[in-house]
């Protein structure tokens, strides 16, 4: 169902930035991926993750655009969930940032409020997940640190089958058709 859904909104997200094509071939690729039809039958947390992310960005393209009010608070409950969905959410909120430094907004974006109160929203909601781990000696950041592998000596050797695997896992992802179709774009 949550894939569903994301590809409902890769087709609108798709469809708002482009064109109505855009969105119909973004929504069937997504679905169509080997990782799509494998994740399907489980749950983690990459699952709601890429429904938010999908949102969130819609909310954001929808804030920039229009300084649509709303359209920032909404953004700020999308980052919270998506905070507390999975930490690599906190990428969003850095492009976010980066974005609106590149094109200049940031300045103007610091005086409109709904700014802050989607920043509220945000922290608000990912708060109970600070809470949590302060409660619990910050067991899921020390696991995610050992994920990262930040407790590991790494080698030449040991980061060279790190890349490949990587290499590996993302052609699993992609499947053979879209893989070579990146390959040739």
């Amino acid at each position: 169902i949550l894939h569903m859904c994301t590809a409902i909104a890769l087709y609108i997200l798709g469809r708002k930035l482009y064109s109505r094509e855009v969105g119909c071939v973004s929504a069937l690729i997504f679905i169509t991926l080997p990782s799509v039809f494998l994740s399907s039958s489980l749950i983690s947390t990459d699952v709601p993750l890429l429904l938010i992310w999908t949102c969130a960005l819609y909310a954001f393209i929808k804030a920039i655009e229009r300084h649509h009010s709303r359209s920032w608070l909404v953004l700020g409950a999308l980052i919270g969930v998506g905070m507390m969905t999975k930490y690599h959410f906190g990428i969003f909120i850095v492009a976010g940032l980066i974005y609106v430094i590149t094109i200049g907004k940031f300045k103007s974006l610091m005086t409109n409020p709904y700014v802050y109160g989607g920043a509220a929203i945000a922290i608000a909601i990912f708060s109970f997940n600070l809470y949590w781990n302060y409660q619990h000696g910050f067991v899921s950041m020390s696991h995610t640190a050992e994920l990262a592998g930040l407790y590991k000596n790494t080698t030449y050797k040991s980061a060279t089958i790190s890349i490949l695997k990587f290499f590996g896992d993302q052609a699993a992802v992609f499947g053979p058709f879209l893989l070579l179709l990146f390959g040739w774009i």
